[in-house]
């Protein structure tokens, strides 16, 4: 059991995280400027840089302005 997990609806740390995400990616456009921080940390490294770099690449696409603090040296 994580900090973060929701024991209410059943849901883990990086299945919260997941939900928020995918909240954001569809919602997001051109318009909107976009914080995320430490985003894929409640993974392991490998799927955590998996989830960041794939955000990166959709908000990047959009042409969203985007805030990104992140534990990933590479990105």
């Amino acid at each position: 059991m994580g900090t973060g997990d929701n024991l209410e609806s059943n849901s883990s740390t990086f299945m919260t995280e997941i939900k928020e995400t995918a909240f954001v990616m569809q919602n997001v456009s051109s318009k909107n400027l976009i914080v995320m921080d430490e985003l894929g940390r409640a993974t392991t490294s490998s799927d955590g840089f998996a989830v960041a770099w794939t955000c990166c690449e959709h908000l990047l696409s959009l042409k969203a302005q985007v805030l990104k603090l992140c534990f990933f040296p590479m990105l």
